[in-house]
């Protein structure tokens, strides 16, 4: 029950960072939404208490990077190959990567992932 109510919680919370709406209508959504990704999600195995984990702990980076792209007036661009072990890492490192604004994973195969960077 408390992993349903986390999802729910986290995914709401993440849905309402990237839409900027916090009418009841959007609240409502996002937490139907969220349920129904935790449901499609609910692997078992899926380490999905890791995954929480390092959404909170990189939820203040994404909002860091965010104010400092809108501030930040020269941007340079980077790509970079990141390697991955298995399908796990690869998910986590996805997930973590995309939601911060200065990154963006636009390419995975088999063991690495292309990342694209702006500094």
């Amino acid at each position: 029950m408390a992993d349903v109510l986390t999802a729910i919680t986290l995914g709401t919370l993440f849905l309402i960072a990237l839409s900027g709406s916090h009418s009841l209508n959007s609240l409502l959504f996002f937490a139907i939404m969220s349920f129904i990704s935790y449901r499609i999600v609910a692997i078992p195995g899926f380490k999905r208490s890791l995954l929480i984990l390092k959404t909170i702990i990189y939820y203040p980076k994404a909002l860091f990077e965010s104010v400092s792209l809108i501030l930040k007036t020269r941007r340079k661009r980077i790509i970079e190959s990141v390697s991955v072990y298995d399908e796990w890492e690869e998910l986590t490192e996805t997930l973590i990567i995309t939601m911060t604004p200065k990154s963006l994973v636009i390419d995975s195969e088999e063991g690495y992932m292309t990342v694209h960077k702006v500094v």
